[in-house]
């Protein structure tokens, strides 16, 4: 939830339209929307709102709109520690491990490591220590299975 809100309060920040509609616009997915308002945004304020979106896209598996941001030139390294890459592993849908994969391919460290607690997961975590431990805490509600299949993703890409 403390996430959420320092995303929506940067995004707000950055936005050259209507700040609710850029925020709207990252956590639903929808493409046409961020392009659009990404445009809006003078070159050198759109990167800080743009690494958060992608943070966004990565944590629900908006397939699309982390290949928009990326081809933005979108950086994929992240705030104290924490990558797209992490976030992803955080739900572990079947679109985050796709998401993952274009992360990686743009340069994501598949072992960077967490500076510090977000979400109740402890810092000094890679993106597969990020799966584990949300495995353990989500796997009520997410299932054991995504997990599984986001850690062999990362350890078969080199995921300690």
């Amino acid at each position: 939830m403390r996430f959420l809100f320092v995303f929506i309060l940067a995004t707000m920040s950055l936005s050259a339209q209507a700040p609710d509609a850029f925020t709207e616009a990252c956590v639903s997915g929808k493409v046409k929307e961020v392009e659009a308002a990404v445009a809006a945004l003078p070159p050198e304020k759109w990167t800080e709102g743009t690494k958060d979106c992608l943070e966004t896209a990565a944590l629900n598996g908006h397939v699309e709109l982390a290949r928009l941001l990326l081809k933005l030139g979108t950086p994929v390294g992240g705030f104290d520690g924490w990558t797209p890459l992490h976030v992803a592993a955080i739900y572990s849908y079947p679109d985050c491990i796709v998401v993952a994969e274009l992360l990686i391919k743009a340069g994501a460290n598949v072992n960077a490591v967490t500076l510090v607690e977000r979400n109740g997961i402890k810092a000094g975590l890679t993106p597969t220590g990020v799966a584990h431990a949300s495995r353990v805490k989500f796997q009520a509600t997410f299932g054991v299975r995504n997990y599984e299949n986001m850690i062999e993703f990362l350890k078969n890409r080199g995921g300690k």
